[in-house]
């Protein structure tokens, strides 16, 4: 086998092993890949009439965070939107350590350590389903060599190939840009100041622009829900960040799995340090900026897990915005400290192997659990008319042993039926598809975004005409059946799910928002009514 293909098989093999299961189960444990699966179908299913009525959606292009569902849209139209989110994501896994294997070799270290990345290409953010972000953290890592040597070169030309991958960033992760825009200014800071300095900042600067005009973009058109996420900027205690490092990389699998995981790392820097070849005894360039120059890759790795320590938890409407700046610094600390092209051995390659398939092996209750939810749901899912209006809620108590909320599946319906969900990204303002702003239901979505047994039956019920109810407590299914009548009727039951459709006459799906009934009775009321009815005396 050819050398230059030898060094880039490892990557290329591993990713494809980690993608694997994304493929290979009924759907993967993402929590919000349904919601962008509803997104998906709204793109791909839009003209059919049959799946969504004329005026309910319009498009909204152009905002950050889109570039998933661009490339989604197409292919949704061959595959369904269902297998295009999963085919996406595993094509996302597949790249990350691909796109970390290139950037190992522009450090001069070897491929093999691409593969301690698998950690977080398979961790929090996949839990999560914050797939816009996953995209943009594999294209983070591929464009970091391109912006190194450009600002290098320090030509316009250089300047405008760096500006134009930067505002690729932000189409796919405005978080990912702004990684991209303290990289530009590291590599800047790491040569001598002179007249290339302002060519080689410029990229960065319009990576600031263009999130700051996003910004008041966002909050011009924020919808209703959206301005309640976004009144105040919210925060996370230090000492919570530092404790919750690696459950923010690898998800909330337990503390045997976390410590198992990190000393998995701290075993394959060790090794690979001792693995390192020793280099020529060559006396470095002296002086900070040569200094710098060396070790600016360290350097970006340390800022970003300083903005990891110093950012808030929300900003504007989106959560765990510190969180986003911890992937991109794993990687650059895990790769600074591999050993050179040039190393091989068990010394190597066997620490690369190990923080693999730990991922894998930690996965396995997630993917199991995941299965069983997804065949539970899709019978119901079936039972749904074409372009209806659902609601999907949870009562009860939760699984904690889950890293993603099973809930979530539920929303697989806007994409798999079309309609209207009560629930769905069309209510962000950077969504490619938004509600029409005169159709909102902003009273029922405000109501019940924190507590979906706040809906009202009596009143609810004539706009959504089915509701899926996850339960994981079984014991709540026969009061939870009597708490939705005479409004609606119990169809189907699978698994942890309830399927009710509503008796009432239905208003149209663009029928205009009204203001609700103060004294209705709430669907958590009637719970817990029936469930002080049940006490013992």
């Amino acid at each position: 086998m050819p050398r230059r293909l030898e060094q880039h098989l490892p990557p290329l093999v591993a990713g494809l092993l980690l993608a694997a299961p994304v493929l290979l189960v009924p759907w993967p444990p993402s929590s919000d890949l349904a919601l962008h699966e509803g997104m998906i179908g709204l793109l791909a299913g839009r003209g059919d009439p049959t799946f969504a009525p004329p005026g309910l959606y319009r498009l909204a292009l152009g905002h950050t965070n889109q570039l998933l569902y661009l490339l989604a849209w197409p292919l949704a139209r061959l595959t369904g939107p269902a297998l295009a989110c999963r085919l996406l994501l595993a094509a996302t896994i597949v790249a990350t350590l691909v796109a970390a294997g290139h950037l190992a070799a522009h450090l001069g270290k070897t491929r093999w350590a691409a593969l301690a990345v698998a950690p977080v290409a398979l961790g929090w953010s996949f839990y999560w389903g914050f797939v816009p972000q996953m995209l943009g953290f594999a294209l983070f890592l591929a464009l970091l060599p391109r912006l190194d040597r450009d600002a290098r070169r320090g030509r316009p030309a250089a300047a405008l190939s760096s500006s134009l991958a930067i505002a690729g960033l932000g189409l796919a992760h405005v978080s990912s840009m702004l990684c991209a825009c303290v990289a530009v200014a590291v590599f800047t800071l790491a040569l001598p100041l002179d007249r290339r300095t302002p060519p080689r900042l410029a990229p960065a600067a319009v990576g600031v622009c263009l999130a700051l005009l996003e910004d008041r973009w966002d909050r011009a058109i924020a919808t209703p829900l959206a301005q309640l996420l976004s009144s105040r900027v919210l925060w996370h205690p230090l000492g919570r960040k530092l404790g919750s490092v690696v459950t923010y990389l690898i998800g909330a699998h337990g503390a045997i799995a976390q410590a198992a995981v990190a000393l998995l790392v701290l075993v394959a820097v060790v090794l690979w340090r001792t693995a390192a070849p020793r280099s020529p005894s060559v006396a470095p360039s002296p002086g900070p900026l040569a200094w710098l120059d060396r070790n600016r890759f360290a350097v970006l790795a340390s800022l970003l897990f300083a903005l990891y320590l110093a950012a808030p938890y929300s900003l504007n409407f989106g959560a765990f915005f510190y969180v986003r700046f911890l992937a991109p610094a794993f990687t650059l600390a895990v790769l600074v400290a591999a050993p050179g092209e040039g190393a091989r051995g068990p010394g190597v390659v066997a620490p690369a192997l190990a923080l693999l398939l730990a991922p894998l092996a930690i996965a396995l209750p997630q993917l199991a659990a995941a299965t069983a939810q997804t065949r539970a749901l899709e019978p119901l899912l079936g039972r749904i008319e074409r372009g209806s209006s659902v609601a999907v809620i949870h009562l009860g108590k939760y699984d904690h042993a889950l890293l993603f909320d099973p809930t979530s599946l539920g929303n697989r319906v806007l994409g798999e039926r079309g309609g209207r969900e009560l629930a769905s990204f069309t209510e962000y303002p950077i969504a490619p598809v938004v509600i029409a702003p005169a159709l909102r239901w902003d009273s029922i979505v405000l109501r019940t975004s924190a507590r979906s047994g706040a809906l009202q039956p009596a009143t609810d019920l004539r706009r959504i005409a089915w509701v899926l109810v996850s339960l994981h407590d079984p014991g709540l299914a026969p009061l939870v059946a009597r708490a939705f009548e005479p409004e609606a009727r119990l169809e189907a039951a699978s698994g942890e799910w309830m399927l009710f459709h509503s008796r009432l006459p239905q208003l149209p799906l663009t029928a205009p928002d009204a203001e609700p009934d103060a004294s209705a009775e709430t669907l958590q009321d009637r719970v817990t009514r029936a469930l002080r009815g049940r006490a013992p005396p």
